[in-house]
């Protein structure tokens, strides 16, 4: 039954509830449907981004090994076989992974080397080799410190063996009475050596 007020036409009590339940029904089936949707979405979007990350790895191990293929057939120095096609897929990826810079640096590496000095450019591959190793640069250092080394003693040496040279010769003269003009000559001489 309708009631009629100042607004407008009111449905009774009994209409109402209905009406409610009917409502309240629909929305916990849209809730239902929308958590059930969003749930999907989720899924979907974890595998989308698994495929792309798989995509991405599968693209950079294509291009690596397009790069060992180019370098095979550089070492090979033989022409292109079948499969170009597929090869020009992925030169594209490859090309772009190369740096400007980097290889303009190593283009002018390889020019410097070119015009070097063939000294120079030893020096340059054996500060290369000792710079490069740990194992090397260790054994330069211990052959640098032993040579160091190796150089004092003789230094040492030398210089205690010419002064006791010198002492011993001066002990003999005082000791053994010499002819005098052999005298002179021992004097001259270690006189010479005791002003140098």
């Amino acid at each position: 039954m309708v009631i009629c007020g100042p607004v407008g036409f009111l449905p009774d009590a009994q209409d109402s509830s209905s009406v409610m339940s009917i409502v309240a029904a629909q929305r916990d089936r849209f809730r239902s449907k929308n958590l059930q949707l969003e749930g999907e979405i989720r899924h979907l979007e974890t595998l989308n981004k698994q495929l792309r990350d798989e995509v991405d790895g599968l693209r950079s191990d294509n291009i690596k090994l397009y790069e060992r293929i180019k370098f095979i057939e550089t070492y090979n120095d033989s022409s292109r076989r079948g499969g170009d096609e597929v090869l020009a897929r992925y030169a594209d990826g490859y090309e772009e992974g190369l740096s400007p810079f980097q290889q303009f640096s190593t283009n002018e590496r390889q020019r410097k080397l070119t015009t070097m000095h063939p000294a120079d450019k030893v020096l340059y591959s054996v500060g290369r080799l000792v710079l490069g190793n740990k194992i090397a640069r260790l054994g330069f250092l211990g052959y640098i410190v032993i040579l160091h080394f190796l150089t004092f003693f003789v230094l040492y040496k030398y210089s205690h063996s010419q002064m006791a040279d010198m002492d011993l010769a001066h002990r003999c003269q005082q000791m053994v009475p010499l002819p005098r003009a052999a005298q002179d000559h021992i004097n001259f001489d270690s006189a010479g050596l005791e002003n140098a």
